[in-house]
């Protein structure tokens, strides 16, 4: 039989070997890599959002809903599916009404959808627009939307901030007085 052969050898112990620090170029590829990972993937642009329709839903002294049709058109080459946004409307310059929404819609590429969402305002907010409607006939209202759109497939919010105007209808315009004509004598 054969006996087995002890041998002596001192090691360290495996925890205290160490590699030594890492050399630059490691660091430098490193970097390369991930910001080349980054630049593969484009972030999308915002779809354009605009106004398509505005109704009362609910109105109270303290609070009113309304619903508020937002026409979406994805500029991008890509098909966009959001999941929920944020936003807020303007009228004038002044808030008019703010809302949130998880209902989703996906525009494909070049594509667009209306999405209907709800907004709240207050009596406050109402009293001052009106206000500034009575001022006068032919009114051009200004309209802005600013939110935030997310996206199924994007890990942040995507910003929006759109706007427009709109011309209120004049009121009955009296025609101009006429001068009678002068008799001509013969």
């Amino acid at each position: 039989m054969r006996t087995p052969r002890h041998t002596t050898r001192l090691e360290p112990p495996r925890s205290s070997r160490t590699c030594g620090p890492i050399p630059p170029w490691a660091w430098i590829l490193c970097v390369l890599g991930l910001t080349g990972c980054s630049a593969l993937v484009e972030r999308p642009e915002p779809p354009r959002v605009s106004l398509a329709g505005l109704e009362i839903v609910e109105a109270n002294l303290f609070e009113q809903r309304y619903g508020l049709r937002l026409r979406l058109q994805n500029t991008n080459d890509m098909r966009l599916s959001i999941t929920g946004l944020d936003y807020e409307v303007f009228l004038n310059d002044r808030p008019f009404a703010h809302g949130v929404s998880r209902d989703g819609v996906t525009l494909p590429p070049f594509g667009e959808d209306v999405l209907r969402v709800e907004v709240v305002s207050n009596l406050a907010d109402i009293l001052r627009q009106l206000q500034d409607l009575a001022s006068g006939p032919g009114k051009t209202l200004n309209w802005r939307i600013t939110g935030h759109l997310k996206l199924s497939n994007w890990p942040t919010k995507i910003p929006f901030d759109y706007s427009g105007e709109l011309v209120t209808p004049a009121g009955p315009q009296a025609e101009p007085a006429r001068t009678p004509a002068p008799d001509a004598q013969i």
